[in-house]
């Protein structure tokens, strides 16, 4: 009858365990171990150092960002110069396009001119040839009628003219080819001064865009490169994992020089900052178990002894197990 009226009006569990957080300690980063400071089964306190990974990759990360912040603020600065300079070239490449199209207008007076030289050269040359053939002739006929000097001074300027003639006729061949120098209808020469003009007019918008490209009163570029230092920096902290709560680690397997990954865990700290007594009851009892109700506990480990409590949640769950 006692029995009876205990488990309606005092329910009692025989099955009450103990229960700690088991937290798995994985790095954020991944390196080679360099300290195991911690002992297994031993107390820890909450920010203890746990283990060390190699800081020299992550601290180069952070020397090396730190050089190109610097080199960015001074790039920065110059973002000024650079769009002024840009907007110059523009203004250069305008006035490009005028002369080259002024040119264009010109080129066909140029080819006739250079025609024009070719047909005055070689009137001058045929005369030149005429002059001299005469007086090689009259040299023949009597050599003391003609002078040696008046013949070579004819024949130097027959080579003269013989010169002149090839250079104008060059002249000529470079006029017309100009004047033949056509894509889509345009001159090429329009055409390059023209696409000079439209990279000129890209990269004047490409610094406008990085002059204009402000976050918080920060140059996007410097902003970028200063939050590649900062998430550096913080992983380099991550190099040092510590204890995030009162605890003993237990299975310790990690060593100096094993690597450990990122994620991975590596120790298993149970958590000793917080403590559970969880018993199970028989579903018809379940309603005369009430929250705030004042609890009896005996345990085998203090025998003799009776711990006074007060319940403080109920887990309407069945089966029993390890949580995960």
């Amino acid at each position: 009858l006692i029995l009876l009226a205990m488990n309606a009006f005092q329910p009692y569990s025989t099955n009450a365990v103990i229960s700690r957080y088991v937290v798995q300690i994985a790095p954020q980063v991944s390196g080679q171990v360099t300290t195991v400071p911690v002992s297994p089964n031993q107390p820890i306190d909450k920010g203890e150092v746990l283990f060390t990974i190699d800081p020299a990759p992550f601290q180069a990360t952070v020397d090396g960002l730190k050089a190109a912040l610097v080199q960015s603020e001074q790039d920065a600065k110059m973002l000024k110069d650079s769009l002024d300079s840009a907007r110059a070239n523009v203004l250069r490449g305008e006035a490009a396009v005028v002369n080259a199209r002024a040119q264009v207008e010109s080129l066909d007076a140029q080819l006739e001119a250079a025609v024009a030289a070719v047909d005055q050269v070689i009137a001058q040359r045929d005369l030149a040839k005429i002059q001299y053939d005469r007086v090689v002739e009259a040299k023949d006929q009597d050599p003391g009628a003609v002078s040696d000097s008046v013949v070579d001074s004819r024949r130097q300027n027959l080579f003269a003219l013989e010169d002149a003639l090839l250079q104008a006729m060059a002249a000529r061949v470079r006029a017309q080819a100009d004047v033949d120098a056509v894509l889509n209808g345009k001159n090429t020469a329009v055409v390059q001064a023209e696409a000079q003009l439209a990279d000129a007019r890209a990269a004047e918008s490409k610094a406008q865009l990085a002059f204009d490209s402000v976050i918080d009163g920060e140059y996007t570029s410097v902003a970028q490169v200063r939050a590649q230092l900062d998430q550096a920096e913080i992983n380099l902290g991550f190099t040092t994992v510590t204890a995030p709560a009162d605890g003993f680690v237990t299975n310790l397997q990690l060593r100096e020089g094993s690597m450990a990954a990122a994620g991975q865990p590596v120790i298993s700290l149970v958590d000793t900052s917080d403590l559970y007594l969880v018993a199970p009851f028989w579903q018809y009892v379940v309603r005369h178990v009430v929250v705030g109700k004042f609890v009896e506990v005996a345990l085998d480990l203090f025998p003799g002894r009776i711990f006074n409590g007060t319940l403080e949640s109920i887990i309407c769950a069945s089966g029993e197990g390890q949580g995960s």
